[in-house]
């Protein structure tokens, strides 16, 4: 009985005493808005949505995470293995004792890649930029037979 009538009081309260200054907000579509007010509302818009060149490749970015501890010791063994050689021949020339790494990393952050474009090449010569999956399709030379269904899939869907 007792939460039926504060059920009932909190409804009267709510109904008879609302606030009188708040103000629906005006809502514009996004495309009525300047460039400031924009960037305003939307602070962090990735480049894939400012830019609609780039594809996402939130993919190679995930994967680039989790194989950067490994990446970033065979990254920085190759550095030195192709560093020493060209150090020591120098080191006569400088009158240096040596030169040693002691240690070499790239950091604990991977690299990150906002888009990318795919550049592809004919037989005759010709070079093609493109993020788009139809163009793509067009360019290529596909003999397979099953690979050709999937390029006539693919071309269907577009």
């Amino acid at each position: 009985m007792g939460i039926s009538i504060g059920l009932v009081i909190g409804y009267f309260f709510f109904v008879y005493f609302q606030s009188s200054d708040v103000k629906d907000p005006a809502i514009r579509p996004l495309v009525e808005q300047d460039s400031k007010t924009l960037q305003r509302i939307l602070p962090e818009i990735p480049l894939w949505v400012k830019n609609p060149d780039y594809d996402r490749v939130d993919w190679l970015n995930r994967f680039i995470e989790l194989m950067w501890p490994y990446l970033d010791k065979a990254i920085c063994k190759t550095a030195k293995n192709i560093a020493k050689p060209i150090i020591a021949k120098q080191i006569p020339k400088y009158k240096i004792d040596s030169v040693e790494f002691e240690e070499l990393t790239l950091g604990c952050l991977p690299p990150t890649f906002q888009g990318m474009d795919k550049l592809i090449h004919d037989d005759k010569g010709n070079a093609t930029i493109s993020n788009d999956g139809a163009t793509i399709m067009k360019l290529l030379d596909v003999v397979h037979p099953v690979a050709k269904i999937l390029v006539d899939i693919a071309k269907s869907q577009d």
